[in-house]
């Protein structure tokens, strides 16, 4: 096993026994939104019901109750899995099912009953009845993709879009 890896399983360790009910996965701010705005010393904290570790595929699942806290979000959902990078030890992936609610600190809120985060694009794709809202604002389609650096959505099929003008 890698010295890095041992390092993560060890974090994961201290972190679920600080957490004592609950369970708390911390890691680098950076690894689950890329954003150049962060602060490195903010951590994000994972709770769950139940946390299961798959140290060979480095693969963590998140299961009942999931609550991501993080500077830029807060996400709410049933199950999640998160996947590591085995070389750099950086979350590669996250998949979050169930009743999904993303609620971004610049006002958003998306609801679904899957997103899938992947840290390379900075991308989150929601999907099963996705909604966005902000502020009166509704948007509903087959299939969106949200990057919260940008606030930005791409809406694909059967797109609904609800719009109220400012007072």
């Amino acid at each position: 096993m890698k010295y890095k890896t041992k390092k993560l399983i060890q974090a994961i360790s201290i972190a679920i026994l600080a957490a004592g009910a609950g369970l708390a996965f911390a890691t680098d701010p950076a690894a689950l939104v890329n954003s150049e705005k962060r602060d490195k010393n903010v951590p994000t904290v994972i709770t769950s019901d139940k946390l299961d570790f798959d140290y060979e595929e480095l693969v963590a699942l998140f299961d009942g109750n999931v609550v991501v806290k993080d500077q830029q979000f807060t996400l709410k959902a049933d199950r999640m899995i998160v996947f590591i990078e085995k070389d750099t030890n950086e979350i590669k992936r996250v998949d979050a099912s169930g009743k999904v609610r993303l609620t971004t600190t610049g006002g958003m809120t998306a609801t679904c009953g899957k997103a899938t985060y992947t840290r390379k694009n900075g991308q989150i794709i929601i999907q099963i009845n996705p909604v966005v809202t902000k502020g009166e604002n509704v948007i509903t389609g087959n299939k969106m993709s949200v990057w919260l650096d940008e606030e930005r959505v791409v809406v694909e099929e059967n797109v609904a879009l609800e719009a109220t003008p400012e007072k």
